[in-house]
């Protein structure tokens, strides 16, 4: 079936996320205190590829941070996700927060005064993805609870921009530290903060906790909601041919130093922008064409790009490859934020806290086998070879999604 010719039931009217949330000020709030937690996160992205690449000498460091981080969260995704539907959200998403603050400025203590061996930031990094798969379920329970049923997509939504200009601002203040331990010291303590003061403006979050189900049931919900199972697919598709550290293989390969900063600085821009038209879009229309048209530019973007970097044209044009990594960053984004809010506006309640964890956890192992792939193919071959194979797979993965049944279209 047709994705773009038969998609013609019925749709919601297409609001913006700014417009949804008007009258849910303690999630516009919630989200204005994490978006500290977000820079915070952004620039221990740039330390980890920092502290990594200085230890390790290459892009292996911060591809197998990445790998382990990836599979930390895809192993206990869904034990995670079951327990937040168990227990207080609010109250997970505080301890948490506060574990992040611990292990962040431990490790950050470590790289100043003891650097550790590699094993021991392997194992810190695992922490970290073990606590992340926690911290995802209890947010988007917490923030589904704050805002009415039709505006769980919009929440999402909202939370996908704190991110994206917490990414801006995360990486700019990273940039200011000539030491990563420094700046993970301070993101440790910008992390335990934030989370105290959301856990005091979430307190007229309600939950209901839901009683233990096999797992099984959980299964059997998804199947009974065709747009949800869709929506769950196309999303797991996207997450693996959208590469997560091309450009920073890209960087180590080419050994590009001075230039790093701005084209990071390009993709967390083109994070932003995708989020921020997402928001402004919403959710309604026709999904389906809206996901089609991001992910044509960003096969686009990923075209151009391996084609202009064979002789290194691209790398001495970083103007180009800049505006390259911003668009084809937007694109994927705004392709894979459309498909995480859908999966939030049809989840229903009382299994929120599982299907986010479970979904999280295919995520996880999507990435894991992503980045995996990302950095075998350009450790034994080279980046180029890696943009071509990922334009192939993107190139399939259009003509899969034209023949997929409409993502979007209501049962």
């Amino acid at each position: 079936m047709n994705i773009t010719t038969e998609g013609r039931a019925e749709q919601p009217a297409q609001r913006s996320a700014f417009t949804q949330l008007r009258s849910s000020p303690r999630l516009l709030i919630l989200m204005a205190i994490l978006l500290a937690n977000a820079a915070a996160v952004g620039a221990m992205l740039v330390a980890r590829l920092q502290f990594a690449t200085a230890i390790t000498g290459s892009g292996s460091g911060i591809g197998s941070l990445s790998l382990v981080a990836a599979l930390a969260g895809g192993f206990f995704g869904l034990p995670s996700g079951t327990l937040i539907d168990r227990v207080n959200p609010r109250k997970a998403l505080l301890l948490v927060q506060l574990s992040f603050g611990v292990t962040n400025v431990g490790l950050g203590l470590l790289l100043i005064f003891a650097p550790p061996p590699f094993s021991v930031i392997v194992l810190l990094t695992f922490i970290d993805g073990v606590l992340a798969s926690l911290a995802v379920p209890a947010l988007a329970a917490t923030q589904a609870a704050l805002v009415p049923q039709d505006a769980r997509g919009a929440a999402e939504i909202m939370n996908l921009l704190r991110l994206g200009l917490g990414g801006i601002i995360g990486t700019i203040v990273a940039a200011r530290f000539d030491s990563p331990g420094e700046t993970i010291i301070l993101c440790g303590i910008v992390t335990a903060t934030s989370g105290v003061a959301a856990f005091r403006v979430s307190r007229s979050a309600s939950f209901e906790r839901s009683s233990p189900e096999p797992l099984e049931q959980l299964f059997a919900t998804v199947r009974a909601l065709p747009p949800l199972r869709r929506a769950v697919v196309a999303d797991l598709v996207l997450r693996f041919v959208i590469p997560t550290q091309i450009v920073n293989l890209l960087l180590i390969e080419k050994g590009i130093k001075n230039a790093a900063p701005a084209i990071i600085m390009g993709g967390v821009v083109g994070v932003f922008g995708g989020n921020l038209w997402l928001a402004r879009t919403g959710l309604g229309g026709r999904i389906n064409r809206s996901v089609l048209r991001s992910f044509y530019g960003f096969t686009i973007c990923i075209g151009i790009a391996s084609l202009l970097s064979s002789g290194d044209y691209l790398v001495s044009n970083i103007p180009l490859l800049i505006l390259l990594v911003a668009l084809g960053s937007g694109m994927g984004v705004y392709a894979q934020g459309t498909l995480a809010a859908l999966i939030q506006q049809r989840s229903p309640d009382e299994i929120r806290g599982r299907l986010t964890g479970g979904v999280q956890a295919l995520r996880q192992f999507t990435v894991a086998a992503g980045v995996l792939f990302a950095t075998v193919t350009s450790g034994f071959y080279s980046t180029e070879i890696l943009g071509w194979t990922i334009t192939a797979l993107a190139a399939i993965t259009l003509v899969s999604l034209r023949g997929f049944r409409p993502i979007g279209e209501t049962p």
